[in-house]
């Protein structure tokens, strides 16, 4: 078999000792630092957006660039290509089919492949390093500081990053991928008395009643002042929110609450 300039493992070995995440580089301190962000960018830098994996969106869908990751496994299938072509080229000049890659071909393809394989080893140690700075994060909030605004009416308000939903009601989102090969955007904040929850969910199950109970309130409020012949007073503050228990994934309406929401989500809570 034709030797190669260096083997896989050898490849490896040198990309990994010139990382700054995976080698013994001062610089990796870039990435853990305490801040969510920066290795949350770094990591999209790698392997491309949530929604669009192998893709880095910049401010619109239309502008966009491969990932790192993204790019390399394409110019490795472009290799793969380069080899049949020269398989092609090797027969119509009259000689056996190659079974062996070129070694110059082939040393590009093992270059290729370890540093997809170290680049794979740095997303593990950057997600990693994301659990930890988020919990740095939690760790110097004030005791008791909630995520959800104490104004109800701002929970249902969601802030997007390239369609995709990043926090709702200021707690953290996150895009995960369901044993059957589907995505769904779940909550993904400690603090967060709804963590683990899919956003469809708290959209459907807490915010949505909330807003009922409080139309359905308002208008007997309307129906009370014009049967006193006064002017009815506006009702800004929303009622409870309905109770959710994340051991059994059961949401329940408060008991203040009316017929008309009741009615009105008929089926639609679990």
């Amino acid at each position: 078999m034709k030797r190669t300039r260096m083997t896989i493992e050898a490849y490896k070995d040198m990309y990994r000792a010139q990382s700054a995440i995976v080698g013994d580089y001062t610089s990796r301190t870039t990435y853990t630092t305490g801040k969510s962000q920066p290795i949350r960018q770094h990591l999209v830098e790698i392997v491309g957006d949530p929604a669009t994996p192998g893709f880095v969106m910049y401010k619109s869908p239309q502008n966009f660039k491969r990932s790192i990751l993204g790019n390399l496994e394409a110019r490795l299938a472009l290799l793969d290509e380069d080899f049949r072509a020269y398989k092609r080229r090797m027969v119509r000049e009259g000689h056996e089919t190659p079974r062996e890659w070129p070694v110059a071909l082939l040393d590009q393809k093992n270059q290729l492949k370890a540093r997809i394989a170290i680049r794979k080893e740095e997303v593990q140690q950057l997600k990693k390093d994301l659990a930890e700075a988020l919990k740095i994060e939690e760790a110097a909030e004030p005791e008791g500081t909630k995520c959800l605004p104490r104004d109800k009416s701002l929970w249902g308000i969601a802030k997007l990053r390239h369609g995709v939903i990043e926090t709702i009601g200021g707690q953290r989102c996150t895009l995960k991928t369901t044993d059957d090969g589907d995505q769904i955007v779940c909550i993904a904040d400690s603090r967060s008395p709804y963590n683990g929850m899919p956003v469809w969910m708290f959209k459907a199950q807490i915010t949505k009643p909330m807003g009922i109970e409080l139309r359905w309130r308002q208008m007997q409020e309307n129906r009370r002042a014009k049967a006193e012949k006064r002017a009815a007073k506006p009702l800004r503050s929303y009622p409870e929110p309905p109770a959710y228990d994340p051991k059994t994934g059961k949401v329940t309406l408060p008991k203040s609450y009316s017929d008309f929401t009741r009615n009105k989500l008929n089926g639609t809570l679990k």
